[in-house]
């Protein structure tokens, strides 16, 4: 893999120095559709650089004892842009994506058209045939 020179930059607000690719200076990404994380996406990853980047607070909770979770085993936060606007408990069956419940977040709608075009990309995505919600 060819070397590249990262540049720090410091952000407002951080007290660590960032690091930004030369690509992402000269491109930098554009803001799309929402999506529904995995539980295991990088971005999520670290809990602290999620509470620090985007004031929210995540935690898988598979490994909690059922009584202390709060939202689902493997609850999807539901990112639309540079915010998050919620999570979804999510099964799946062999065929249907199940929407056990959403959390919405900072005013966001409930079963916004954001949150609904990302459960059918998400099923789509999964090969599931068609998507229940429980409202």
């Amino acid at each position: 893999m060819p070397a590249c020179e990262l540049t720090q930059v410091m952000v407002e607000g951080w007290k660590e120095a960032a690091w930004l690719h030369p690509d992402t200076a000269a491109d930098p990404p554009a803001l799309g559709d929402a999506i529904l994380l995995s539980p295991f996406d990088n971005l999520i990853w670290d809990r602290a650089r999620v509470r620090r980047l985007f004031g929210f607070d995540y935690a898988l909770e598979a490994y909690k004892p059922v009584a202390k979770r709060i939202y689902g085993p493997y609850v999807m936060p539901l990112l639309e842009g540079a915010e998050f606007l919620g999570r979804a408990d999510v099964a799946r069956d062999a065929h249907t994506l199940h929407i056990l419940r959403f959390f919405p977040e900072h005013g966001a709608t409930k079963w916004s058209d954001p949150l609904r075009a990302a459960i059918f990309r998400l099923a789509n995505q999964m090969g599931c045939e068609s998507v229940q919600i429980n409202e």
